[in-house]
C-alpha cells in the first residue's frame, strides 16, 4: 500500500505545470493536508470538467490517479478519495452519469458504497 506521498509525486507528474501547487499548499499551511489538497486540486477541476462534458483525456489522467489512489493506496489515502471525491461525485447529480462513464466497475461499486458505512 502506498502513502499519500507517492500519489502527490503522481500528480506532479500526470499534471507538471500544477508542481507549484503542492508547494503552495505546503507553504500556506505548514504541512500536506492530503483532503484538502485532492479536494481543490483534483475533485474540484474533475468535477467542473463532467460538468462541462469536454476533455476527456484530462478527465482520464484525474480518474486514472483516484483509481490508483483506491486500488493501492493506504487507509488514508483511500479515506481521501472515498470522502473528498466520491461523495462530492455521488451527490451531484449534473456530473453522476458523465462520471461513472470513466470509472471502472469497482470504483462505481465504491462510488455506490461511498457514504454508506
Amino acid at each position: 500500500m502506498y502513502s499519500i506521498d507517492y500519489f502527490v509525486d503522481m500528480y506532479k507528474k500526470e499534471f507538471p505545470n500544477k508542481k507549484h501547487t503542492v508547494e503552495r499548499h505546503i507553504e500556506l499551511n505548514g504541512i500536506f493536508l492530503g483532503h484538502i489538497f485532492f479536494d481543490e486540486e483534483i475533485c474540484g477541476p474533475l468535477c467542473r470538467l463532467l460538468r462541462r462534458t469536454e476533455n476527456s483525456n484530462e478527465v482520464e489522467r484525474f480518474v486514472k490517479i483516484i483509481e490508483l489512489m483506491l486500488l493501492e493506496g493506504d487507509d488514508y489515502v483511500k479515506s481521501v478519495v472515498v470522502i473528498n471525491i466520491l461523495n462530492t461525485i455521488k451527490n451531484d447529480k449534473d456530473i453522476i452519469e458523465t462520471a461513472m462513464e470513466y470509472f471502472s466497475e469497482d470504483t462505481i461499486e465504491t462510488l455506490r458504497l461511498a457514504n454508506d458505512v
